[in-house]
């Protein structure tokens, strides 16, 4: 996986030279944000380029999870969460997958 990624960020600085331009410091941000969920191998081979959620976004969703539990499960009084339990936990679980499909978080 390290080894795609090397020769991703080589193809773009490539591509970008035979261009006559450098890209800016936040084009190659972007464009490692917007990486594609499966990443071409070779010969129309794909394989999934997933990676772990860094560890703030995994305990936000942890902690949104037990919470929307804890309300939906033990009666307890949280204002905003009160009745919109589903929302929440969809919540928790969106913050989680973007997680782990986007670079940065």
């Amino acid at each position: 996986m390290v080894r795609l990624e090397g020769l991703r960020r080589h193809n773009i600085l490539q591509n970008a030279a035979a261009g006559g331009h450098k890209p800016g410091r936040i084009v190659l941000m972007m464009q490692q944000l917007a990486q594609p969920l499966c990443a071409r191998v070779g010969m129309g081979d794909t394989i999934m380029v997933l990676k772990a959620p860094g560890i703030i976004t995994f305990i936000l969703s942890i902690i949104l999870t037990v919470c929307v539990l804890v309300v939906k499960f033990f009666g307890a009084q949280i204002p905003l969460m009160l009745g919109n339990e589903f929302w929440f936990l969809l919540l928790a679980h969106v913050i989680l997958l973007l997680g782990c499909i986007m670079r940065g978080l």
